[in-house]
């Protein structure tokens, strides 16, 4: 989330609050907070002025913490060192969000009631857009995925290729596609046979969602964002004893088509 120069200034001001209360009367921290509140309002919030507060609040801190172990501590009723730590620590939580502000939660949805569900393990799924078009994603994606699983479990790795998007085409030919998954069979103890869904990542549910696609989500560079709909993870079983690895799938729209734009075997 981008940093609101007000709510930081107001953040500053209950330290500073807290250090008038505290008697610093030689202004050692007071007036710093105050010029900070001012280059705050004032100047553009850059990573430099950032880091420079930071230095100033984690010098402080040790020096704010030194002096309640020394038995000073905020004026009332009971002026005791651990209920001045707790404001200490109320107001600096206060000062971290402003300067970082926490990401917002990701909304989820129970996917329980959804065509193909009982082929996932987890039954709630992190989406961004709005809600209404979790279930197409869902539901596409599931029976894509479980259909290019079987398709590669009976050993067919031309007509897998073919459940994988223009995108992917564009840098991965066939040849590089099964030489990938022999690959996978020498490293990880045989050939796909069964793939069990363990879960969905990110849904993109509509445009507005797949606006804030980011690339901590995996996404090759070469998928736009606006045919991006999600990532599903799960375990390839590859002998009778079910051992196997991992693997994630990346889905595409193109074309009206759901398709795979990227994948990814892996072990813990």
């Amino acid at each position: 989330m981008p940093r609101d120069p007000e709510l930081i200034c107001q953040a500053l001001a209950e330290l500073k609050r807290f250090y008038i209360y505290f008697g610093d009367s030689e202004y050692t921290r007071i007036l710093p907070l105050e010029r900070f509140i001012i280059r705050f309002k004032e100047e553009r919030v850059t990573k430099g002025l950032i880091s420079e507060f930071l230095r100033f609040r984690d010098e402080v801190f040790i020096q704010t913490r030194e002096q309640i172990q020394g038995s000073r501590a905020l004026p009332g009723p009971e002026p005791t060192a651990e209920a001045t730590t707790e404001e200490l620590m109320r107001v600096l939580r206060l000062v971290e969000d402003a300067i970082r502000p926490p990401k917002p939660k990701v909304p989820r949805l129970d996917i329980s009631e959804f065509s193909g569900n009982e082929f996932v393990g987890t039954k709630e799924v992190a989406y961004l857009g709005k809600p209404d078009g979790v279930r197409e994603v869902v539901e596409r994606s599931i029976e894509l995925v479980r259909r290019h699983a079987e398709t590669l479990g009976h050993g067919d790795f031309d007509m897998a290729y073919g459940d994988t998007g223009p995108s992917l085409r564009k840098w991965m030919s066939l040849k590089r596609f099964k030489a990938l998954h022999k690959e996978a069979a020498e490293r990880y103890g045989g050939p796909p046979l069964q793939f069990q869904i363990d879960q969905f990542g990110l849904v993109l549910a509509d445009d507005k969602g797949r606006s804030k696609s980011s690339k901590e989500e995996g996404w090759p560079s070469s998928t736009p964002k606006e045919g991006r709909r999600t990532n599903l993870s799960g375990f390839w079983i590859r002998d009778d004893e079910q051992h196997g690895c991992h693997a994630t799938y990346w889905i595409t729209e193109e074309d009206g088509e759901y398709r795979i734009a990227k994948f990814d075997f892996w072990s813990m």
